[in-house]
């Protein structure tokens, strides 16, 4: 496809499916009619894919298979899937303030009840931010452990 290590997922579960897909990519749908046949021919129906695919977007491939009724979709990575619409729409991400300031998103919980909204309190964790309360509440240092800590160069 289009763009470096771009990637599209195709899953074809059914004759139907692959019937679809063959159509779309010039083969004849018969020549490989079983599983098996398309299993031992895999080479072939791999260059054919890729020569389908290579001077296209990704989401013209993916809108092109899914107009026939091939499941199919984009391998995307994070910036893209946060600018995805179905995501979005299904409140899949979620803003929650950031420490440092401003707001970052983060994944909403996977399951959603149909009585409460997913929470998620805090952005992640970053470099030292909870440094004093891992070492002074749950390891119980004291002043002068967190001072040689300190001066040994270990909490930099």
């Amino acid at each position: 496809m289009q763009g470096e290590d771009t990637w599209i997922a195709i899953a074809c579960e059914t004759d139907t499916q692959w019937q679809a897909l063959a159509n779309l990519i010039g083969i004849n749908p018969l020549r490989y009619a079983t599983a098996s046949d398309r299993l031992r021919a895999q080479e072939v129906l791999d260059a054919a894919i890729c020569a389908f695919t290579q001077n296209r977007s990704g989401a013209v491939v993916e809108a092109q298979l899914q107009d026939v009724g091939v499941p199919v979709s984009q391998i995307l990575n994070s910036p893209e899937l946060r600018r995805d619409p179905q995501l979005n729409h299904l409140g899949h991400f979620i803003e929650v303030p950031h420490h440092e300031g401003g707001t970052t998103a983060v994944e909403a919980a996977r399951i959603q009840m149909s009585r409460s909204e997913p929470v998620v309190e805090t952005s992640a964790p970053t470099f030292n931010r909870d440094m004093m309360f891992v070492l002074n509440d749950l390891l119980g240092y004291d002043d002068d452990k967190l001072g040689e800590l300190l001066v040994s160069g270990a909490l930099e």
